[in-house]
């Protein structure tokens, strides 16, 4: 799958096993009848100060940071495979990708002139991973703005000063969780439907589908 795939996945595209393995290939053409794409975000001091998510060290990254900070909050392992291919959607052209996969994690930003506009970090973990950043989160940030819960996934967001943090869990067949932290500016986010109201709606269509799929193979069953 293409990084423009698993950022559908953050928001509750189930039943996909983890993160998906990282491609070179370039994105899909874009569409010439589709709504021009908004412009580039507007970067402030207080943007960057409001919200920010923790990588390796205690190393903080957040919108507006400059690109090198990707590196350092979230250096690429050894026999990782990159991401690269830009979301298919109304974001500006020229944004770029920055991204890593190894086996069960993937961190990916969105570049916009040299800066970080978004990053997602999604891994493969349990539930008292999910409740150790969580406990993280509202220390540092306070009670969420928004949560939704839908079945078993959840989603949680903060909003602050033109930005937005997400911290979701969605369960996998295997028992694992798939949890995905984001930070990014407020138009970024909503570009990749990184909001309450995306959350709920994708995580209604996911259980949905998984409840027609146990009727059908039930039918089927039944059927033999």
């Amino acid at each position: 799958m293409r990084f423009w795939l698993w950022i559908s996945l953050a928001l509750a595209l189930v039943g996909c096993g983890g993160p998906p393995p990282a491609a070179s290939d370039a994105a899909p053409p874009v569409d010439a009848s589709a709504p021009p794409r908004m412009p580039p975000a507007t970067f402030s001091v207080t943007m960057a100060a409001s919200l920010w998510l923790v990588g390796a060290e205690g190393e903080t990254i957040a919108v507006g940071d400059a690109l090198e900070q990707m590196d350092a909050a979230f250096p690429r392992p050894t026999r990782s495979l990159p991401l690269v291919s830009l979301p298919a959607s109304k974001l500006p052209y020229d944004l770029e990708v920055k991204g890593w996969q190894l086996g069960g994690e993937a961190v990916g930003a969105l570049v916009d002139r040299g800066r970080i506009g978004l990053v997602l970090r999604i891994s493969e973990a349990d539930e008292a991973y999910f409740g150790d950043e969580l406990a993280a989160f509202t220390t540092l940030f306070g009670e969420p703005a928004q949560a939704v819960e839908v079945g078993d996934m959840r989603a949680l967001f903060w909003d602050s000063e033109g930005a937005r943090l997400m911290l979701a869990r969605v369960p996998q067949d295997d028992g694992e969780i798939l949890v995905s932290q984001a930070v990014g500016a407020l138009v970024y986010m909503d570009a990749l439907d990184m909001n309450s109201a995306a959350f709920q709606a994708k995580a209604i269509e996911a259980l949905s589908a998984k409840e027609r799929a146990r009727r059908e193979t039930d039918a089927s069953a039944g059927a033999s």
